[in-house]
């Protein structure tokens, strides 16, 4: 049976059609109307897994200074001279700072001044997306190097999860 739309007859099959597309096509244009919603991107993607180790020793103190960190946020800290092992998470506001620099490393990045004593001395080791990085520069080249703001950052974190872990008796 046949009604009359607009003076055009329409099979009952045929309305029903139409009120579906009009449906559909409504709430298609909704979606695209709708003010957009901002997303965070994941925390660290598979392509983004990373860990390192930062070590930092001699200088006068006689630092003998270990940090492990991977992109989890899981540290490791040890002070071999004090006896001490500290294992605690890295803060979003300590990896925000942290990881930005490690996708840019090159080997080129660092060096070591040979004719330094007394300089304290820092190892980099990273692996990052199948690749493995090793830098290693002393007190005397790190100022004014791409790597400077790096280490004070991963020293900064290193001296926190120390300094919540008292020395060994």
């Amino acid at each position: 049976m046949s009604s009359p739309v607009l003076g055009v007859r329409v099979s009952h099959r045929t309305r029903t059609l139409l009120s579906a597309s009009l449906a559909l096509g409504v709430a298609c244009c909704a979606n695209l109307l709708a003010p957009a919603r901002q997303t965070q991107p994941p925390a660290a993607a598979a392509s983004d897994e990373w860990h390192l180790v930062f070590r930092m020793s001699g200088g006068f103190a006689g630092f003998n200074r270990e940090l492990e960190l991977a992109n989890t946020g899981s540290v490791t800290a040890m002070d071999r001279k004090r006896g001490i092992q500290a294992m605690t998470k890295a803060s979003a506001k300590e990896l925000a700072e942290i990881t930005p620099f490690l996708a840019d490393l090159k080997p080129g990045d660092a060096r070591r001044e040979t004719n330094c004593r007394d300089c304290v001395e820092y190892s980099i080791d990273l692996q990052m997306n199948g690749r493995s990085l090793a830098l290693r520069l002393n007190d005397s080249a790190l100022p004014g190097s791409k790597v400077e703001n790096l280490v004070k950052a991963l020293t900064n974190l290193m001296n926190r999860a120390l300094e919540s872990r008292p020395a060994a008796q």
